[in-house]
């Protein structure tokens, strides 16, 4: 084999990525097709650090230059094109004048745009240059390639004509590219593969933006590009707000497109509802009903106020569902009068914990706990005769909310209480969690209500939550939780340990016995037989107990060997133990 040289750094960082297989299954036929017709084994000498792709095309290699080349008048356009592609990544001078000569007669558009391509790491060859500078004004194929070459090589090349070319990437020239691997459609599109290879240019990037964006105007451009346009001038405006300000207007614009699939996109942008003007665009934005939500919670993040009236407007009507709630918190004091409204009069359970969710994280709302403290006490009653996951979900926010903001209210206090110790134990346990929050002095108490629940774990049949949140697990952990101070559950815990037919809470019984205790007796001859049952939280509780869970380490390996999830989690304990 012929000594070239093989550029896997730009295979790898600036083209496609580290360990990827192939960029489509178009263009892993492509490659495959390519190595069977040079005969090159499946065990050829590679380069497999940096994924199967790039491996695959190094291995074309070892055919030899003269049998790539020879492959430039292949009858078959799939294998020239593909060879194009090999082309770019081979350094070789000796490769450049039979890659000139096949561009002058190759008929194919695709496979000429990739030929043009692989003369780029060349392009500081007077002959060279003339020649791509002369395909600039050939056919629009040709003219993108040669295009890229210099973008890709020598970008300070990159002049105005250049640029004009570049344009062409969404045309007939787009079109020649998206048969290419590195525009394979399985995973990219032309315009967004020249962004792409612009990004490390801002300054090339933005110049290419402006004669991009009026195509979108008059109609060169199909709205599915403008995805990539407006990505493209929203991080330059993130990197820096007044060298890109025109592209931050130039997306502005697009917020009064004719064609609403382009409006759509111009709101997908991430960072330019810092601009002003482009947050004025988006108050006008609000009474299209295609922009609004986008548009509402953009003027949220910027805790613009001219986003309050729709809110507050929205409330009203039940929308709280599809509103940035949690994103509103400046306007608290605004909105609390409309929401407090709303919860005295909603019915539906998913409303109801849409506005608690929403609200959690606001300052102020106690004038709403009245209203809180009847939405719980329907729905503890409700849930009696149907445990509805909505009305469990809506009555768990409840719970938090007067966690939150009612604990010196008596009345919430009582409420809560008589939730606590009812006989839904999920709406029970939200309770609970609520209490906890007035300190120590409630410990007693707090014990009490979770050996409550274990005792009445058979409750409606449900022994877990909505969300396979096991009752009597969760009482145990909120008992380890306290530690000390729950000392005196010990004897109760000791019982489900020693004698409960369910291996879950024998399991979470020994946990919490150990933290109360922080006697490894109380829970290693329990969690050691159960490693193999429950291998997730039992080695989770191993791994906690730091040294004191050292006699373990011999079970523990006794399951380190395979590759089941077993194995691979006894492994990852016997090393922290062990490094202790």
């Amino acid at each position: 084999m012929e000594t070239m040289g093989f550029d896997w750094e730009a295979v790898v960082y600036r083209d496609f990525d580290v360990d990827l297989d192939e960029p489509g299954r178009r263009s892993g036929a492509a490659l495959d097709a390519l190595l069977d017709d040079l005969e090159v084994p499946a065990d050829a000498e590679g380069f497999e650090l940096v994924g199967e792709w790039t491996d695959a095309l190094f291995r074309t290699l070892n055919a030899g230059l003269p049998a790539l080349l020879e492959r430039l008048a292949h009858p078959d356009p799939g294998i020239r094109r593909i060879l194009a592609v090999v082309l770019a990544y081979v350094r070789s001078a000796r490769a450049v004048p039979a890659v000139a000569a096949r561009i002058e007669r190759e008929p194919d558009a695709p496979a000429r745009l990739g030929l043009l391509v692989a003369l780029g790491p060349y392009a500081d060859d007077p002959e060279v240059e003339a020649l791509l500078r002369r395909r600039l004004d050939a056919d629009p194929a040709s003219s993108l390639g040669a295009a890229l070459a210099f973008l890709l090589h020598t970008p300070p090349a990159v002049d105005d004509p250049v640029l004009d070319a570049l344009t062409l990437c969404a045309g007939e020239a787009g079109a020649a590219l998206r048969e290419l691997a590195w525009c394979d459609p399985e995973w990219n599109d032309p315009v967004k593969a020249t962004d792409h290879w612009l990004w490390r240019s801002p300054e090339l990037r933005s110049r290419w933006l402006d004669r991009m964006f009026p195509l979108l105007w008059n109609g060169a451009l199909p709205a599915s590009s403008a995805a990539a346009l407006v990505r493209a001038a929203d991080r330059l405006f993130l990197d820096d707000r007044e060298e890109h300000r025109r592209q931050a207007s130039a997306v502005t614009a697009l917020l009064s497109h004719p064609d609403p699939d382009v409006r759509r996109t111009a709101l997908a942008a991430h960072d330019l509802y810092r601009d002003d003007a482009y947050a004025d665009a988006l108050v006008g934005a609000l009474d299209d009903p295609r922009l609004a939500g986008r548009a509402l919670l953009l003027l949220t993040h910027r805790d613009d106020p001219r986003g309050v009236p729709t809110l507050q407007r929205r409330i009203a009507a039940g929308e709280a569902a599809r509103l940035p709630l949690r994103e509103a918190k400046a306007f608290a004091d605004a909105l609390w009068p409309h929401v407090r409204a709303r919860l005295a009069g909603a019915t539906a359970p998913a409303e109801i914990e849409e506005l608690l969710k929403g609200t959690a994280g606001w300052p102020g709302g106690a004038e709403a706990v009245p209203e809180v403290i009847g939405i719980l006490e329907r729905l503890s009653r409700d849930l009696l005769a149907h445990p509805d996951p909505e009305a469990l979900e809506a009555a768990a926010r409840a719970c938090g909310f007067l966690r939150r903001r009612a604990l010196a209210d008596e009345r919430a206090l009582t409420v809560l209480r008589e939730v606590a110790a009812g006989p839904d134990l999920e709406t029970a346990l939200a309770a609970i969690r609520a209490l906890m929050g007035l300190g120590e002095h409630a410990d007693p108490e707090i014990v009490a209500l979770l050996l409550g629940v274990l005792s009445r774990r058979d409750v409606h049949g449900r022994q877990e939550g909505r969300r396979g949140w096991r009752y009597d697990r969760n009482a145990c952990g909120w008992l380890g939780e306290l530690g000390p101070r729950a000392r005196a559950a010990a004897p109760a815990l000791r019982v489900h340990r020693d004698t409960s037919p369910v291996d879950a809470l024998r399991v979470a019984a020994a946990d919490a016995l150990w933290r109360i205790t922080r006697d490894p007796d109380e829970a290693l001859p329990t969690l050691i037989p159960q490693i193999p049952n429950d291998p997730m939280r039992v080695l989770h509780a191993l791994t906690s107990m730091g040294r004191a869970a050292l006699p373990a380490l011999p079970a523990i390996r006794s399951h380190t060997e395979g590759d089941d999830d077993l194995a691979k989690r006894a492994r990852e304990t016997a090393r922290h133990l062990e490094s202790l």
